[in-house]
């Protein structure tokens, strides 16, 4: 998967590396600790914007979190969300009890 990261720089995060497109062990670290907390949600489903470092921490999430649908790549995401960029890059939805396992 690859993604145009414009003129910013990503290497101003300390938990993503855009040479290696992963996250360090830093932002895996944040990752599993927002597993953990989020897990009692019961999310149902994660939508992105299709920024590298969003995209790349929504898939990290999405595995710790065993989500079965999909994860959600958005382009127009923050258009959507009607958010700056980098202030929100991820979105969660919450099952309904029905939906839960």
């Amino acid at each position: 998967m690859s993604h145009s990261s414009g003129t910013r720089s990503l290497n101003q995060f300390p938990a993503f590396q855009h040479t290696h497109g992963r996250l360090t062990d830093l932002g895996v670290q944040r990752c599993a600790a927002l597993a953990d907390a989020l897990r009692p949600y019961a999310l149902s489903r994660l939508a992105t914007s299709d920024e590298p470092k969003a995209v790349t921490t929504a898939e990290t999430l999405h595995t710790h979190l065993n989500i079965a649908a999909p994860l959600i790549i958005e382009p127009a995401f923050r258009k959507h969300a009607g958010s700056p960029r980098r202030t929100s890059t991820i979105s969660a939805c919450f099952a309904a009890p029905f939906e839960r396992r």
